[in-house]
């Protein structure tokens, strides 16, 4: 790469600072359109706000001279007429012509409200002396003062007053005349008027209080902004603009403001800078993407010049890349890997496969691949060496080493051409004999295992069948001769004959009963009929009169059913333990639980006995068979027991998608198979007076 650098030195550093060039000019025409187009967005803001502030400063002047208007005509009538002035008459004649207002009152010296409009009583009540306007007025000659926003005593709102001096026929002070305007009076306006969520518009007093003032469609006022540098800008000059943030709500915002003449007011008009810049932004960004799309393309132009250049010697790098990673490969596999020619013989074999055809690699030239095989095939064409293999039925090939050896091989290959276009393939052989060894003798210990199993299987129901062959002959036989006994007596002797009928009645139900019990016993039918732990308490009800142990049962968390073979596989292995404890433990106690995780069905079952050497005791048939059950269904278990330490088994089954389908389709018919061990004759006694088990 240097050595190229160094013969296109010229031609690069051309390449490269054309495109700077280029990206320059292009970079500095879009800064200076951006940057016109902004000052342009930011004059038209400032254009309208400043016509918007001269509306509002021409609306404020009109409304406060309208209300002084009305303060002259009244304070007129009361130096003429005194407290004889009729307001209200003035009002219907047309006189006082205020289209908004909150109330009008006039005051004697004493600040006592002498006349009202509209008249209330309770304002009559009223003293105003405390308020600063009536003390200026007392102590200053005739002006218009315009208060601070403040609280009304007659509506209770907040207002603005505009007051005048009253002077008696001496020329000394006799009262006030003040009229009350909402703060929204002066806003009232630009109802109507399209404003976006933090534009503003107010109206404020020298010493920093919001008359009134308008945050979009928010009204307020009585606020102090005295810290907003608006009145530094109005000591320089009376009317101008300025960028700052605005004094409540601190976002950055361009400001127009004027003071009105005359009067103690500074009308402003703002507008966030976001909002302002908003459409100028969208402007930038696709201006942005423009520009960076222009310079994109002609990077890309000049870096596919580039790389027309750079193709022959990054080829050529790569190629021998893939030679030195295709050698790494072949020589480091420990598998087998010849190289065949297109006639079939060996091109080239790498190390493992010398080693394993027991060959140098000086003699494997002149060696074609069929000699290799036990088996005779046809002549090979390599390019179709993939769907012979295939033919053969099989992957796996009994090899034929040049000193007579054998071993299995597992065999891959596939095709490509070189540069002639002439097919060569490549063979992958694993030698697999080890594998085949220890497969062979894992199917051996299958079938023993399998044998013995079977066995153990025939024993248990032999034994089963013993079992319930000793029941018959010596419970429900005994029971059917004593009644042909009583029968055989009844057909000789009349005088017991009635007797004797009602003995045989008896018994023969007892048989039935016994009969029947022992059906239940061989097959529950609750597991189809009722849920499995319903059934797990049935058993456990019909268990416990027959033992000297306490049993108890927990559920937790048990939410989803598990299959009907499943269930079986549950209720025969409980059953199963509970016959090992009845049998075996001597216990006092056997606690059984049943709850689900998030993926196992669980199965507790422990006891107080006596307990046993797992290690002795491992091969008993019960144990076998409650192990194939689980094993049958993918559970896992573990089994802790010791010497007088009694015994724990937990059984962990995984859920399957045919636990979620359902719990049991069909009741069992007596024609249905069902598999039968040694634990599955509950131990309830057949004659609780005779045998307990």
């Amino acid at each position: 790469m240097r050595s190229f650098f160094n013969r296109h030195r010229n031609f690069v550093g051309l390449l490269v600072w054309f495109y700077l060039l280029l990206t320059f000019l292009i970079w500095e025409q879009l800064t200076r359109q951006i940057e016109n187009d902004r000052s342009e967005t930011i004059q038209a803001a400032i254009q309208h706000h400043h016509n918007l502030v001269i509306s509002l400063e021409q609306h404020t002047i009109r409304t406060i001279r309208d209300a002084d208007a009305v303060l002259q005509l009244v304070k007129m009538e009361n130096s003429r007429l005194g407290r004889k002035t009729n307001l209200q008459k003035l009002f219907e004649n047309g006189l006082i012509d205020l289209p908004s207002f909150d109330g009008l009152v006039v005051t004697d010296s004493s600040g006592n409200v002498v006349m009202a409009y509209p008249l209330q009583t309770e304002a009559l009540r009223i003293n105003v002396s405390g308020r600063k306007g009536f003390q200026w007025h007392k102590e200053h000659k005739d002006s218009l003062i315009i208060s601070r926003p403040i609280q009304s005593k007659t509506i209770g709102k907040t207002v603005i007053v505009l007051s005048r001096r009253i002077d008696d026929s001496k020329g000394h002070f006799g009262g006030t005349v003040a009229i009350q305007l909402q703060p929204s009076t002066f806003m009232a306006f630009y109802n109507q008027a399209s404003m976006n969520r933090y534009d503003l518009m107010s109206l404020i007093s020298p010493e920093g209080i919001t008359y009134s003032r308008r945050t979009g469609s928010v009204e307020s006022s009585g606020e102090d902004i005295s810290r907003s540098p608006l009145f530094d800008h109005v000591k320089k000059q009376p009317v101008g603009m300025y960028f700052a943030k605005d004094a409540i709500r601190e976002f950055p915002t361009f400001f127009s403001y004027r003071q009105l003449k005359n009067y103690p007011i500074i009308a402003t008009v703002g507008s966030r800078e976001a909002d302002v810049l908003a459409h100028f932004r969208i402007r930038r960004k696709r201006e942005y993407i423009f520009g960076g799309i222009i310079s994109f393309l002609l990077l890309v132009f000049l870096l596919a010049i580039y790389f027309f250049f750079l193709q022959r010697k990054k080829s050529t790098r790569i190629l021998k890349k893939s030679e030195t990673r295709y050698r790494s490969i072949f020589e480091g596999s420990q598998d087998g890997i010849l190289l065949l020619k297109p006639d079939g013989s060996i091109e080239a074999m790498n190390h493992a496969a010398c080693a394993l055809f027991q060959l140098s690699v000086s003699e494997n030239s002149g060696i074609y691949f069929s000699q290799l095989f036990d088996v005779v095939l046809p002549e090979i064409d390599t390019a179709c060496l993939s769907k012979q293999l295939h033919d053969q039925g099989k992957k796996e090939f009994e090899f034929t080493c040049l000193d007579g050896s054998h071993f299995i091989g597992e065999i891959a290959c596939s095709i490509f051409n070189d540069q002639l276009d002439q097919p060569h393939t490549i063979v992958l052989i694993r030698d697999i004999t080890r594998r085949k060894q220890i497969e062979k003798r894992l199917e051996r210990e299958q079938k023993r295992y399998q044998q013995s199993l079977t066995r153990q299987i025939i024993a248990a129901q032999e034994r089963e069948r013993a079992t319930l062959s000793h029941e018959l002959h010596d419970n429900v036989n005994q029971i059917l001769t004593t009644v042909k006994l009583y029968l055989e007596t009844a057909l000789v002797n009349e005088a017991e004959k009635n007797n004797l009928l009602t003995k045989s009645m008896t018994h023969v139900m007892h048989c039935i009963r016994e009969i029947r019990n022992l059906s239940h016993r061989l097959l529950p039918p609750s597991i189809c009929a009722e849920s499995l732990v319903e059934s797990i308490e049935g058993l456990i009800e019909n268990l416990s009169p027959c033992t000297t142990f306490d049993i108890n049962f927990q559920v937790d968390n048990y939410r989803q059913p598990v299959s009907k073979e499943l269930g079986l596989a549950v209720y025969r292995i409980l059953q199963e333990q509970l016959n090992n404890i009845v049998k075996h433990a001597n216990a006092s106690v056997v606690n059984i639980c049943l709850w689900q995780s998030e993926k196992e069905t669980h199965l507790l079952i422990e006891d107080d006995g006596k307990g046993f050497d797992p290690g002795i005791q491992s091969k008993g048939i019960g144990l076998n068979n409650i192990s194939s059950r689980i094993r049958a269904f993918n559970g896992k278990f573990s089994l802790n027991a010791g010497r007088g330490k009694g015994c724990r088994l937990q059984i962990r089954f995984p859920f399957s998608e045919e636990s979620s389908e359902g719990y049991c389709e069909k009741k069992l018919m007596p024609e249905d198979k069902i598999e039968v061990s040694i634990g599955d004759l509950s131990q309830v006694s057949l004659d609780a007076k005779k045998v307990r088990l």
